[in-house]
């Protein structure tokens, strides 16, 4: 990631509908569940609203809808995103009303041989200082390649309903789950932060 400071540390065919996504929609839109009349079980919240249905087979592009993440627009609320990877087939964000605003591919294999990009989960960082600019990122683990990549997010495409991710990932980066990123040994969902106000920022994994 050119010109900013981040430290990633290292620590089939079946139909699967987005029910990740719509949970965190969910919970984007929807207030906190009210306790029931007696007062021992949450009340039931229902969903609003879902995104579209993705495919785990060749037909859906193996798109194996999995982690969510949830990015708060800094000035309008309608301008909020859901982020989710879909492992095989890369990334997807969705607007607060359920439609697709982008979808971001997983990486090719370089050579004949390799392992494809698997985007597994994926984890926000807010105020990063990149290029002499503050930028929220999307960061995500990608297992095929065996590597952290992050999206820089654009507030003013996100307003617009527009496609607010570009890549800015730092191509020479080292493999960072093992040695080599034909192999990953990485398990858990990314925890990422930034640890004061020196603009850098670090994620782990185990």
């Amino acid at each position: 990631m050119p010109h900013g400071s981040f430290h990633p540390l290292p620590a089939r065919p079946s139909r699967l509908a987005a029910a990740a996504f719509a949970a965190a929609l969910a919970a984007a839109v929807l207030p906190g569940a009210a306790a029931s009349a007696d007062g021992d079980e949450p009340a039931a919240v229902h969903a609003r609203l879902e995104t579209p249905a993705v495919f785990d087979d060749a037909a859906g592009g193996d798109a194996n809808a999995d982690d969510p993440a949830i990015w708060s627009h800094p000035d309008d609320h309608g301008g909020d995103l859901v982020i989710g990877t879909l492992k095989q087939a890369g990334l997807a964000v969705y607007d607060t009303g359920g439609r697709q605003l982008q979808r971001v591919a997983a990486p090719a294999p370089p050579r004949p041989g390799d392992e494809p990009g698997r985007f597994n989960n994926v984890d926000l960082v807010y105020g990063f200082r990149l290029g002499g600019r503050t930028v929220d990122l999307a960061v995500v683990s990608d297992r095929g390649r065996d590597t952290v990549r992050a999206y820089a997010i654009d507030p003013a495409a996100a307003r617009r309903h527009r496609a607010p991710l570009t890549d800015v990932t730092d191509a020479a980066a080292p493999p960072v789950f093992s040695a080599s990123p034909t192999r990953s040994t990485t398990s858990a969902p990314p925890t990422a932060w930034r640890p004061g106000p020196t603009g850098r920022a670090a994620a782990t994994w185990r």
